[in-house]
């Protein structure tokens, strides 16, 4: 584990679960930095994430691996920081982060799938192969420390609140 790791919180979640979104408003709320891992990537490669996903998916983690290594030995305060939706799966990554500084944003398939199907995400081709995904990623993104569930009526602004409010207890813990 990179010793900066321990200063931080992290979110994890499927495509579209909101980290960007709510990591932003979460940080805010607590007057903390926040990154977003994927903005890093799409930074420092000079690239966006779908052009990066053609040329595989393997190239794109490895890319992905080193943002996060990158970002982790930059940052030396407290930061919230949003993961992609792949970051967490991988084991190289998992095992630079504490786990009980990571929280899951937890939504209804039905909301992500939707969210994804109007976006432009390398992965989101049809209904049928996210839901092999999700159910893939599923059990490993339940590893995490924390869990935020996301209802898909509650608003931006409670769900910012909630969060921030998980994140405070993720930084109250030691590592």
């Amino acid at each position: 584990m990179i010793p900066g790791a321990r200063l931080h919180a992290y979110l994890t979640g499927f495509m579209a679960s909101g980290k960007s979104t709510l990591g932003a408003d979460s940080a805010a709320l607590l007057s903390i930095p926040f990154v977003d891992l994927d903005n890093v990537v799409e930074e420092r490669s000079g690239r966006t994430i779908p052009d990066l996903f053609a040329e595989g998916e393997q190239a794109f983690r490895a890319i992905e691996t080193a943002a996060l290594q990158y970002v982790l030995s930059e940052l030396d305060s407290p930061t919230l920081i949003a993961l992609g939706g792949g970051t967490w799966l991988q084991q190289e990554n998992a095992a630079l982060l504490p786990k009980q500084r990571v929280v899951f944003l937890d939504a209804p398939f039905d909301l992500l799938s939707q969210r994804i199907l109007t976006s432009n995400r390398p992965l989101g081709r049809d209904v049928q192969s996210l839901r092999q995904l999700y159910d893939l990623r599923l059990p490993i993104y339940r590893s995490a420390g924390h869990t935020l569930s996301i209802g898909a009526s509650e608003s931006r602004a409670s769900l910012a609140m909630r969060l921030s409010e998980l994140v405070k207890n993720c930084f109250a813990q030691s590592v």
